[in-house]
C-alpha cells in the first residue's frame, strides 16, 4: 500500500512553494491530503488557535483551508474525523526562505512536522533559500521528485524521523549534493528598526550566518542541500553531568 501524505505550509495556500508542493503530488498522482492556512503564517512558531472555533473550507479535493496555524492543520487531520486514515508521513513546505539553526524555534514550517512527530507521524520541512527575487522552485521540485520517490520505496523501514531540509536557491546544475548535517549558528543584525521612537517598530534583521563545518549553515553556503535530523528534546545531557554536585540548598 502507497504511504498517504500530508501537505501543509506556513506561507499559505496561495504561496508559491506550497502550489509547487501541491502540483508536484497532483501531476504524478501520489495520494495526499492537505489542510492548509488560507494566509501567510510565517514565523507563527507552534501556535495553536486554543479554545477558538475553525471553519474548514474545501477548496479543491482533499485540499482544505483554515484561518488557523500549521500546527492547527496537523490536529485537525489527526482528530477531526475528516479522513479514514491517518497520514503516513507530513511535508510542510516548500517554505521561501532558510529555516536554519535557531530559526527552527520560529518556524511554523518546522512546527507542523514537530506536531505530527510528537503523535508518531514521520515528517519533513522544506525550505529553500531567498537570494534573489527570482527562486529557483525548479531546483526545489527537482529534489522533491527524488525525496517522495525514496521515501515512498522506503517509508516502510525508514522509522520515525523528523527532518528539516535547506536548499540553495541555485540552478539545478549548481547543486553540489546533499550533506546529512546539524543545525548551523544563525543571528541577525539590528533586528528591531525603530520607525518612530517609543512609537513605531519593525521586527526583522539582516540574518549573519556563521558557516561551521558540519552544519545546515555550511552546507547551503557550499550550495549542497541540507537535511537535519531533529528531535522533540531540549534537555542538555552534559550540563546535567557538569551540575550534578552544585546544590542550591
Amino acid at each position: 500500500m502507497n504511504p498517504l501524505f500530508f501537505l501543509t505550509s506556513d506561507d499559505g495556500y496561495y504561496s508559491k512553494g506550497y502550489r509547487t508542493l501541491l502540483n508536484f503530488f497532483k501531476e504524478k498522482n501520489i495520494d495526499y491530503f492537505s489542510i492548509v492556512p488560507s494566509d501567510n503564517k510565517s514565523g507563527i512558531s507552534h501556535a495553536i488557535s486554543l479554545n477558538k472555533t475553525l471553519d474548514l473550507k474545501e477548496k479543491e479535493k482533499n485540499v482544505y483551508l483554515i484561518k488557523g496555524t500549521p500546527v492547527d492543520a496537523i490536529l485537525l487531520t489527526l482528530f477531526g474525523n475528516l479522513i479514514f486514515k491517518k497520514p503516513d508521513i507530513i511535508i510542510s513546505g516548500i517554505n521561501r526562505g532558510f529555516n536554519l539553526g535557531v530559526d527552527i524555534l520560529y518556524s511554523g514550517t518546522v512546527a507542523a512536522v514537530k506536531e505530527g512527530f510528537i503523535y508518531g507521524i514521520p515528517g519533513i520541512a522544506l525550505s529553500i533559500g531567498n537570494n534573489s527575487g527570482i527562486i529557483h522552485w525548479e531546483t526545489a521540485e527537482f529534489f522533491l521528485e527524488k525525496l517522495v520517490d525514496y521515501i515512498s520505496k522506503n517509508y516502510n523501514k525508514l522509522g520515525k524521523f523528523l527532518w528539516n531540509i535547506n536548499i540553495p536557491d541555485v540552478a539545478r546544475d549548481k547543486i553540489k549534493g546533499i550533506e546529512w548535517t546539524k543545525l548551523g549558528k544563525i543571528h541577525y543584525l539590528n533586528p528591531v528598526e525603530i520607525i518612530e521612537r517609543n512609537k513605531k517598530f519593525k521586527l526583522g534583521g539582516k540574518m549573519n550566518l556563521v558557516p561551521e563545518t558540519g552544519t545546515d549553515v555550511s552546507a547551503v553556503l557550499s550550495n549542497k542541500i541540507s537535511i537535519t535530523p531533529l528531535n522533540l528534546f531540549g534537555t542538555e545531557e552534559e550540563e546535567i553531568e557538569r551540575r550534578k554536585q552544585v546544590s542550591f540548598l
